[in-house]
């Protein structure tokens, strides 16, 4: 089932009946490249028929790269913290060979703002930012990642990792985490049918039963 380790919850705000709610950042990094993306974007997608607040924003820090251990997790959340406006960019500059890391993407964009680049990275830069609709953006990329209303948060699955390094992981961690158990698809499963039905054991024991699947991910997929 899922935990939650932070006292912070997802939303919360304190509302007064003189002031005006400041807009929200929720930043999200995961360990699955796939189910968790998906969750996350229907709800960007559908935030008025779930009720979301029009002042808060969600961002999803998918990956590149195959890591997905709690560590490299961390990582990108660390490197979105140290540059947080080059994030919406870097995946089409880095496939553009313009930078590696989220560290230069930042510098990169912060020289482009000031009209640093010469005249071949200029156009190197631009053709990357079309080719991936973002000139638009390109301008008001500071102000939307200028909110100072920020909640940082990392999921992670529980039948990915030791009990030990999870412990050692969440002890060292100072953002927000939410910890599923056994997995993320469970929360999933508990969306499409009543787990009453299920062995409890299977549920939390989630083992593999073919190349592609655990027990949870295939009754997900079924």
């Amino acid at each position: 089932m899922r935990k939650r380790i932070s006292k912070a919850k997802i939303g919360q705000r304190n509302y007064t009946s003189s002031s005006v709610d400041p807009k929200k950042l929720i930043v999200i990094a995961f360990e699955g490249n796939l189910t968790e993306l998906e969750y996350f974007s229907g709800i960007k997608e559908f935030r008025d028929e779930i009720g979301l607040h029009s002042l808060i924003e969600i961002e999803m820090l998918d990956r590149i790269d195959t890591r997905s251990d709690p560590e490299s997790v961390k990582k990108l959340v660390e490197e979105y913290e140290n540059n947080p406006f080059s994030k919406e960019i870097f995946d089409c500059l880095r496939r553009s060979d313009l930078c590696e890391t989220l560290d230069e993407a930042g510098i990169l964009l912060e020289d482009f703002m000031h009209d640093k680049l010469d005249d071949s990275k200029k156009e190197k830069f631009m053709v990357a930012a079309n080719c991936a609709n973002l000139s638009i953006e390109l301008n008001d990329t500071k102000e939307k990642y200028a909110i100072d209303n920020k909640e940082l948060w990392i999921v992670i699955d529980k039948d990915r990792n030791s009990e030990y390094s999870l412990k050692t992981f969440i002890s060292d961690c100072k953002y927000n985490i939410v910890l599923s158990n056994p997995c993320f698809e469970l929360w999933l499963l508990l969306h499409l049918t009543n787990i009453d039905e299920y062995n409890k054991n299977d549920l939390l024991e989630n083992n593999k039963i073919s190349k592609n699947h655990r027990f949870i991910s295939k009754e997900i997929s079924d």
